[in-house]
């Protein structure tokens, strides 16, 4: 079975956008939610995951946010 579109992911957690559940997976970091924050990542298809990296380098002030949800996402860029 394949993954399940971002839109409906996001509709799954009660968010109307995309962004909301980008937003999500980075609070979750924030918050210390690692298991969470990689389970919400690893529910993307490919593309999306992608989308949500370019989206996490804008949305990171400065890269230790960047590189340290990168580090907990076990992703090697």
């Amino acid at each position: 079975m394949g993954k399940k579109k971002l839109i409906n992911l996001a509709k799954e957690l009660d968010f109307e956008t995309e962004i909301e559940y980008f937003d999500y997976i980075i609070n979750s970091y924030i918050n210390g939610q690692k298991t969470q924050t990689r389970a919400l990542y690893k529910a993307m298809k490919e593309v999306d995951k992608l989308e949500f990296l370019v989206y996490l380098k804008e949305y990171s002030l400065n890269d230790e946010i960047f590189n340290s949800v990168i580090t907990t996402l076990k992703i090697n860029l």
